[in-house]
């Protein structure tokens, strides 16, 4: 019982943990796309 609650608890942070990685990813990406378009 305790072990299966832990398993939901771990996926839902490794999840959540993932997520945040990907959006940090995808404004890095705009952030030097929209760098980029300053440069001259």
């Amino acid at each position: 019982m305790a072990f299966t609650i832990f398993l939901l608890f771990a996926s839902a942070y490794i999840r959540a943990a993932l997520g945040g990685a990907l959006k940090v990813i995808d404004y890095d990406r705009q952030y030097l796309a929209n760098s980029h378009h300053l440069v001259p």
